[in-house]
């Protein structure tokens, strides 16, 4: 029932969409132009941006940097105005000539990301387990977890 493949990819696409909320109310709130889904470049700047932090929940804001660059910049993304559509953004440059505002972004994105992954695995486990428990008297419980995992 749950391939691994899938439930990974599940899994980001939970999260991205959750952090994708949160980005666009903290661009509303400042005034920003809203993001555009329908291009494909906003949503690699968000799953890029998102990815340190889903891989390893413990990365450090500097290592998680790192890695949007790394992620940036193979997908061909410049330094430059944020602009999507030239897949251009100003935060493509190293952390330590990061302005404190997209340090704080980028803790403000750690934080959400960890706390939609909690929440997306806790709600996988319930979900498991009350399958798990609908199910018992009928094929009991190992039959179930086979079931579910292959």
């Amino acid at each position: 029932m749950f391939d691994e493949d899938e439930e990974a990819k599940r899994m980001i696409d939970v999260i991205t969409y959750i952090v994708s909320l949160t980005e666009s109310a903290r661009r509303f709130s400042k005034g920003l132009s809203p993001f555009d889904f329908n291009d494909l470049s906003t949503v690699e700047y968000m799953v890029n941006s998102n990815m340190p932090f889903i891989e390893n929940k413990d990365v450090t804001y500097k290592k998680a940097h790192e890695l949007f660059l790394m992620y940036m910049l193979d997908d061909g993304w410049k330094y430059g105005p944020e602009n999507f559509e030239n897949k251009t953004h100003p935060d493509l440059v190293p952390y330590v000539n990061l302005p404190e505002e997209a340090r704080e972004r980028i803790a403000f994105r750690a934080a959400v990301v960890c706390s939609a992954r909690e929440f997306y695995e806790s709600f996988k486990k319930d979900l498991e387990q009350t399958i798990i428990e609908k199910d018992l008297g009928v094929l009991g419980s190992s039959n179930i977890k086979t079931m579910l995992y292959h």
